[in-house]
């Protein structure tokens, strides 16, 4: 119970990692959200803001927070994600800075529920190739993490884990006559060790060591169109995902992992009504290839500058 638990929030942690290379590309503040009948999320972006220097360089701060939640029968689960970063922005092509995340996660089944609270910090970086569309960005983060089991619904026990994240990501913006294609390569790694402990009853519930990967190549597609007023964007993407989970249990280091392949693709439009204010609309699936595992849904957001 525990190992899935863990194993669950470490990929939700990689999944929900903040954008570093717009803090060179440009940050605007959003709100967007997204559902079905059984699940649902809302994100928050601010847009960065600069605490000192020029528009070219100085110290800059933004923020971010992601909430979900998920039912399925008597089963459910909640998460909340939530990070800031302070940055010095050397020029156009480089910022480097310190990126702090929190997150907590609730996982409920019958009588059996874990709550969890976590933090991680680190530094990360962006660099922009001098007259080039291409990004590098990355970060490495240590952290740890405390929580509350109750295996039966009658005792519960405190189990704290140390946990670390890398990740790194190559972006570009291929501008064509009447389109623009923007291919990424991810890779991203996290780890969560539990220690070992003695639950209420005397038990001795040996350490865990949970380790989650993903690696990801996709496109993104983007077509403008004239309309009247305003500006209008058709948009589409795939993505292809190896992601791999393995846990390890025990001083004997016994252990278990699990491998898969999946696509992710969407379609949608943005619509900017004018300089301060645009919006976004997509429809995606995640799980293309996977025989047991896909999501999909509505993604809307609207960007306010302020």
């Amino acid at each position: 119970m525990i190992a899935k638990h863990i194993a669950t929030r470490s990929r939700l942690l990689l999944t929900n990692q903040p954008d570093i290379s717009g803090v060179l590309r440009g940050r605007g503040g959003s709100l967007s959200g997204s559902g079905t009948d059984s699940k649902g999320k809302l994100s928050f972006n601010s847009r960065t803001m600069k605490l000192s220097g020029d528009d070219s360089s100085g110290v800059e701060a933004w923020f971010m927070f992601n909430t979900s939640w998920a039912r399925d029968g008597e089963a459910r689960s909640d998460y909340f994600f939530g990070a800031a970063g302070l940055h010095y922005k050397f020029n156009e092509n480089l910022a480097a800075g310190i990126l702090f995340e929190y997150d907590s996660a609730t996982t409920k089944e019958d009588a059996a529920e874990i709550n969890g609270t976590g933090y991680l910090i680190g530094p990360y970086a962006a660099v922009k190739l001098p007259d080039q569309s291409l990004y590098i960005d990355g970060r490495v983060l240590w952290g740890a993490s405390d929580n509350e089991v109750t295996p039966f619904g009658t005792y519960t026990d405190k189990v704290q884990t140390e946990r670390m994240l890398a990740n790194l990501k190559l972006s570009g913006d291929i501008k064509m006559e009447n389109f623009i294609l923007t291919p990424n390569l991810v890779g991203s790694y996290a780890t969560d060790e539990q220690e070992q402990y003695t639950d209420s009853l005397g038990n001795i519930i040996p350490s865990q060591t949970v380790e989650v990967g993903e690696f990801s190549l996709g496109v993104d597609f983007a077509m403008p169109i004239d309309i009247l007023t305003g500006n209008f964007t058709f948009k589409a993407g795939l993505d292809g995902i190896y992601s791999s989970t393995s846990i390890s249990t025990g001083s004997e280091a016994t252990s278990s992992s699990l491998e898969e392949w999946r696509a992710r693709s969407n379609v949608g439009f943005s619509y900017q009504i004018n300089e301060n204010i645009d919006m976004d609309m997509d429809v995606f699936y995640d799980g293309l290839g996977s025989d047991d595992k896909y999501s999909y849904g509505l993604n809307s957001a609207v960007g306010i500058k302020f």
